[in-house]
């Protein structure tokens, strides 16, 4: 019984660190989150979830427990997980437009939103999702305001069109093809995956290219 007893100790003790590994998240009212922010000089990333939701549980499971996903965003970030259908996350779903989850979303300390996505991501897919929101130049806050003020550089124009694609705003087809008008050769390797990406609707010039050139 006590060798039992022991056992049991460790593999609860071995629980618990598997767990701290991962991302740890913030407890608070989204005042004491925003103050934690500023005075930290942090963006918040927020899980914004629904208790009914599958790919949320499998991310809070499977991703969020990682120790590199942790390490990253536990140093970068203040964390909040946000059930978007209970208490004050029923305000912030209206606020921040939340129509599908997983939302992911990178918000500073004035409560704005610099950058997001929706949907489950794996770990190396959502620690590329956590260095775009870190960097100026890709994420989708700065990114918008530098295209509404007349900004039309090849570079610009594809991160928008992922980071809108990300977040399923369907303005990204305007801008994907924005970016391929830039583009003399639509046939390079990284337009070609590029274009794979953004196809998704039929009635497209991109669909039109991958239907005239299908030995691509």
């Amino acid at each position: 019984m006590k060798k039992y007893l022991i056992l049991l100790a460790f593999a609860l003790l071995v629980g618990s660190n598997s767990v701290a590994q991962g991302i740890q998240f913030t407890k608070g009212t989204w005042k004491e989150i925003k103050a934690k922010a500023e005075k930290e000089n942090k963006l918040i990333f927020m899980d914004a979830y629904a208790e009914w939701c599958g790919p949320c549980k499998k991310m809070a499971k499977d991703v969020f427990t990682q120790k590199e996903v942790g390490d990253y965003f536990n140093a970068k970030f203040i964390n909040v997980k946000m059930d978007m259908e209970k208490g004050e996350g029923i305000g912030l779903s209206s606020e921040f437009g939340i129509q599908a989850y997983p939302t992911l979303l990178f918000i500073n300390a004035a409560g704005d939103v610099v950058h997001r996505a929706v949907g489950y991501h794996t770990t190396d897919l959502l620690i590329g999702l956590a260095d775009a929101a870190n960097d100026p130049n890709r994420n989708i806050g700065s990114i918008s305001a530098r295209y509404d003020a007349g900004d039309r550089s090849p570079e610009l124009l594809q991160n928008l069109a992922v980071a809108r694609y990300d977040a399923m705003d369907g303005t990204y087809v305007k801008i994907a093809e924005e970016y391929l008008g830039t583009q003399k050769d639509w046939s390079t390797e990284e337009n070609l995956s590029f274009i794979f990406r953004m196809t998704d609707d039929l009635d497209s010039k991109m669909a039109d290219y991958l239907m005239n050139n299908k030995q691509l």
